[in-house]
Parts: structure tokens; C-alpha cells; sequence
């Protein structure tokens, strides 16, 4: 009755027809419970047994928890922003909004501003609440803590999130992680009682994330941003001592890079690279959008995989193409812009 979007034949995503969603919904909201109880077997039961969680990481997420230290206030808040969210990526409902509000997170940020009916249970909020909810959506809109694990982003991201009141960002960081929780949520059945998605291999990069946002009061964002980086370098093996070997390790971590047979894959397509081309790369894959202008492409993890699995295509051919598309972005000025980060929307 508390989320009444989320209501199996009469709620907003059952209107819809978006079954799919609405599972996504529901196993954040209780990959949430489970991590707030400190329940690994419900947490844990979507998973495969030889990937599953391991205790350890466990462990690790529940220190992650207790730093947090929820209030049963922001908890609410938290839980209502998980029922709604999904909201945001339904095309029926962004369309109908102004199109500078059709991303995600922007369209779900102007519905509840607007106390939409679409998602009424932000109205079940008191003052209070409700201040959290909308400063747990301008925070979403401002970061993106999928870009952050991917190395999609750059450290002048981060600024947003140090100039954050510490208890919006403990529970701001809680919602990003019971968000990507519920990413595998919408293949239904089991997939929506716990976290299908935070497996031992997922959640090993995960906890190392959380661990570098929580030094957010005290370290800089281009201090965590490598700093984390360099975590990532250390289990491949790979050194960070030049421009280049640190743009081949955000290389590596925009790929996806897992083990040694992915780790001589793209490092074989970036060596064939023309100096020319790594160059260019480099120079834009260290661009911080603090001291320097930054393009952010949007979706690029994405694409290289696709390239990866398209034999027409391969690693080498798209790097060479994104190379000529950091080209063409400076040649038209896209540069030149007031803004120090430039996001770019490769979709």
C-alpha cells in the first residue's frame, strides 16, 4: 500500500505494461532490505553457487551499511526514490515531458517536483521526506555511480557529490547501490528477491568503489578517481606511471577487462593502434574537467563491448574511429564551451 506504482494489476508500471521495470524496481527495494537486515541468504539466493557472493565481500558491504547509518526517515526516502526511478526510463512517459527533462534521471527528478500522479508515492512523504527524496534525485542527476565503476566519468563528477550534506550522501550512495543491485531484477522469478547482478566478480569491483567514495570528505576527486584506477591496475597487473598507461588502464576498465585473456586483448588493439591515434586517446583519457576541458562519452563501455563481440568491427577499428571522433569534436569547437566537462552522447 506504501508503493502503490509498484501494485501488481492496478499500479503505474502494471498500466504501463511494464512488467519488466517493475521487477527492476522491486528487487532494489529488496536488495535494500537485505542489506539493511545484514541478510546474505536472501540477498544472495538469484546468484549461481560458483559466483556467488562471497562472505568476505559480504562483510565488506556491510561495513559499507553501517557507514551509511540510515535513519528510519532517510530510509523511507531512499526506499520511494527506489519505487520511482524506474519511472524515468519509461519512453511513454518521458516523451510526454519537456525535452530537456527526458533522461532518466532528469524525468523522474521533474515528476516529483511536480507531485505527478504517476508516482504518488512521493506524496506519501512529509516535509521532511520529501526534501530527502528530491535531494537523493538531484544528486542522481548530478552523478552517476555506474559511470564511476566503469570509469565512464571523470573526476570533476565527483565535485558534485563533496558539496553534498553528509547524510544526503551516505544515503544517496545507498540508493546507487540497491539501484545496481536490481540491474538483472527484470528477467523476473527468483531474479527479483534478491541481487542477481552483485555476484562475487561484480561485487569485488563494487565494494572497492564504495570504499574510494566513502574518502569523498577528505581525499580529491582526482585522487579517488586514479586512486581507484589504480586498484583496478593492481589486479590486472598493468603499471600507471605515464599519460599513456593510465589512459590503457581506464582502457581496460571501460572494456570491462576481468582477466588476463581480456588484458591481452585490448592491450594487442591498443598497441596496433597508430602513435597518432594513442596520442589523441591519451590526451583526452587523463582530461580531469577540472584543469582541463573533458568529453564524457556517454554509453562508451557499451560500445566497446559491442565492438569486441562484432568480428566486422573489432577493438582496434573503434578505437581508431573514436580517436577521429575526438578529432571532429575539437575541430567544430565543441571545446570552446563554458563548461569544463562535455558529454556526448554516443547512443
Amino acid at each position: 500500500e506504501f508503493f502503490p506504482e509498484l501494485h501488481p494489476t492496478e499500479g503505474t508500471y502494471a498500466g504501463l505494461k511494464e512488467e519488466m521495470t517493475r521487477s527492476q524496481a522491486l528487487a532494489s527495494l529488496f536488495s535494500l532490505i537485505q542489506l539493511v537486515r545484514n541478510d546474505y541468504e536472501g540477498f544472495t539466493r538469484p546468484q549461481g553457487l560458483q559466483s556467488r557472493l562471497s562472505y568476505a565481500s559480504w562483510n565488506e558491504l556491510q561495513g559499507f551499511v553501517q557507514w551509511a547509518c540510515l535513519d528510519v526517515d532517510m530510509l523511507i526516502s531512499v526506499m520511494v526514490f527506489l519505487a520511482v526511478r524506474p519511472l524515468g526510463k519509461i519512453k511513454a512517459v518521458v516523451q510526454q515531458l519537456p525535452r530537456e527533462n527526458r533522461g532518466p534521471e532528469q524525468a523522474v527528478f521533474y515528476m516529483a517536483r511536480r507531485n505527478f500522479r504517476i508516482c504518488p508515492s512521493c506524496s506519501y512523504l512529509d516535509e521532511t521526506g520529501q526534501d530527502y527524496l528530491l535531494s537523493l534525485m538531484a544528486a542522481c542527476v548530478e552523478f552517476n555511480l555506474g559511470q564511476f565503476i566503469q570509469a565512464e566519468g571523470v573526476p570533476a563528477s565527483l565535485e558534485s557529490l563533496q558539496s553534498l550534506d553528509t547524510r544526503v550522501l551516505q544515503a544517496y550512495l545507498m540508493s546507487a547501490v540497491a539501484v545496481m543491485c536490481g540491474i538483472q531484477g527484470g528477467r523476473g522469478g527468483s531474479s527479483m528477491w534478491g541481487s542477481a547482478f552483485l555476484n562475487e566478480i561484480n561485487g569485488r569491483v563494487f565494494v572497492e568503489s564504495l570504499s574510494c567514495l566513502r574518502l569523498l570528505g577528505s581525499t580529491s576527486p582526482h585522487g579517488i578517481f586514479w586512486g581507484y584506477l589504480n586498484t583496478r591496475a593492481t589486479w590486472l597487473g598493468v603499471p600507471m606511471e605515464t599519460d599513456e598507461q593510465l589512459a590503457l588502464v581506464r582502457l581496460l576498465v571501460l572494456a570491462r577487462a576481468t582477466d588476463a585473456k581480456d588484458m591481452t586483448e585490448v592491450k594487442s588493439a591498443w598497441d596496433q593502434l597508430p602513435e597518432t591515434s594513442r596520442q589523441v586517446i591519451t590526451e583526452h583519457f587523463v582530461a580531469d574537467g577540472v584543469t582541463t576541458k573533458a568529453f564524457v562519452l556517454i554509453f562508451l563501455p557499451l560500445c566497446i563491448v559491442n565492438a569486441r563481440k562484432n568480428a566486422a568491427i573489432g577493438l582496434q577499428s573503434f578505437l581508431e574511429m573514436m580517436a577521429d571522433l575526438f578529432e571532429q569534436l575539437v575541430m567544430h569547437g565543441c571545446h570552446l564551451a563554458t563548461e569544463d566537462t562535455i558529454t556526448v552522447d554516443l547512443k
